[in-house]
């Protein structure tokens, strides 16, 4: 069977989907997005005026990540962004038709963090349509990018020297829908996944961050009766530095929804590193509102949330991984003085009676300290395991590559299609999909 779902997205960290079932639950919160255009998979023709091809959506909801530059050396562009941007068509002091950019965006820079800062931008679109650039004034970074049309949205890349980047940017919630809690807006439950672009210190040594795991909204009251929102949550998460591990932590958190609905904030209480987060609502999987999130403590971490909706636990747990799928993981984001390793490829699972079993093809590459040597390994076969939590909400892979042997952490989401994960292997920090 072919997986004919499996497909990788930009920067290949988004998701992986299995093949076979369609989802085509259509939830409440579509129906309030259903104003916008659903996106063709290309701008195939131009319109009279180019620049209205950007408005196919009234709002974008955008994410964009930096690579450190300095090998080692300090810290520079340590650059994390997520936000939402509106278009509109101006005109210049000569009456010629310009694209505006109305921007709303948290970063965090180099260790400082600007949080719901408002700014304009300009945009322009390339002549045949399938592209253009975006040029965002931010006073506390001002970058510019190029960017392509995709089938729901726009992949992002820098055009500034010596600040690489990458993103991208689809449809976002627009004004909070009349007659609704906006604490509802965050419901059900969601997978994430997030890492860390490390800080150097005066050692040179790179701490990275990754995490992926679960959550579970819900609306309380304080005690004066208000209503607040509320997170139960499940994480397991690496720490490179301290070589340290905590899996499948169980703890809680709160969240508050923005004025305008386009997004909130996160707050995370668990014991192993306790963080708030800053999140931007957008189209997810299947018409869902999922999340770009961004750190707001100083330090670069970015990630992403979607919709999580469990079935029931079958007969035997072990075939609610059972198919092909395409993966790809990535070492958290580090310095060019450390080494790296990344790999993309393809497993198929099935269920043995008592154990789950994994058959593996496999690219990797991987990079020592400073980048003086590097290994590529490319179609490696190899076997390995996976077993199911007992809730059926995720579980765990172990990938016996003789290149490089990994153990990981995962979650489900979109419908079981997708899986977010994290390594669980100390010292060697990487996160996935």
């Amino acid at each position: 069977m072919a997986a004919s779902k499996s497909s990788f997205e930009f920067q290949a960290d988004r998701e992986t989907h299995k093949k076979g079932r369609i989802m085509n639950r259509h939830s409440l919160l579509f129906s309030l997005l259903a104003f916008a255009t659903i996106a063709t998979p290309a701008q195939a023709q131009c319109p009279a005026n180019p620049l209205s091809a950007m408005l196919r959506y009234p709002t974008w909801t955008f994410n964009i990540q930096g690579m450190p530059t300095d090998g080692g050396r300090g810290d520079t562009n340590r650059f994390a962004i997520a936000g939402q941007f509106t278009p509109s068509i101006g005109t210049d002091r000569g009456g010629n038709p310009v694209g505006v950019l109305t921007i709303n965006a948290t970063s965090v820079i180099n260790g400082s963090t600007t949080r719901l800062e408002n700014d304009l931008g300009r945009y322009q679109i390339n002549a045949d349509c399938t592209g253009g650039t975006l040029i965002m004034n931010l006073s506390s970074y001002p970058m510019q990018y190029d960017f392509w049309f995709t089938a729901d949205g726009i992949y992002i890349v820098s055009i500034r020297e010596g600040r690489p980047a990458t993103g991208s940017a689809t449809l976002g919630l627009n004004g909070c829908p009349a007659g609704v809690n906006p604490l509802s807006l965050l419901s059900g439950a969601y997978a994430l996944k997030l890492q860390y672009i490390g800080v150097v210190f005066s050692t040179t040594v790179t701490p990275t961050h990754g995490m992926a795991g679960r959550f579970v909204p819900s609306i309380g009251t304080d005690r004066a009766g208000n209503s607040v929102g509320l997170l139960a949550i499940t994480a397991t998460s690496n720490f490179t530095i301290a070589h340290s591990v905590t899996r499948q932590e169980k703890d809680a958190g709160g969240y508050q929804i923005n004025g305008d609905c386009s997004g909130g904030t996160l707050t995370f209480n668990l014991s192993s590193r306790p963080l708030r987060y800053q999140f931007y609502f957008r189209l997810g999987p299947g018409g869902t509102l999922g999340l770009d999130i961004i750190n707001t403590s100083d330090v670069a971490i970015y990630g992403t949330a979607d919709v999580a909706v469990t079935p029931a636990c079958p007969v035997n747990p072990l075939t609610s991984l059972a198919g092909p799928w395409v993966f790809n993981v990535q070492t958290i984001n580090k310095d060019l003085n450390d080494a790296n390793w990344t790999a993309a490829g393809r497993f198929v699972a099935s269920a043995g009676a008592d154990r789950g079993l994994l058959n593996i093809n496999a690219t990797s590459l991987f990079t020592n300290a400073n980048g003086r040597s590097q290994s590529v390994t490319r179609l490696e076969n190899d076997f390995g395991g996976f077993q199911i939590n007992s809730d059926c909400t995720g579980g765990t892979l172990i990938m016996n590559l003789s290149s490089f042997p990994m153990q990981y952490d995962f979650w489900f989401y979109n419908n079981n299609q997708s899986i977010y994960f994290v390594s669980i292997t100390p010292g060697r920090g990487a996160t996935g999909s």
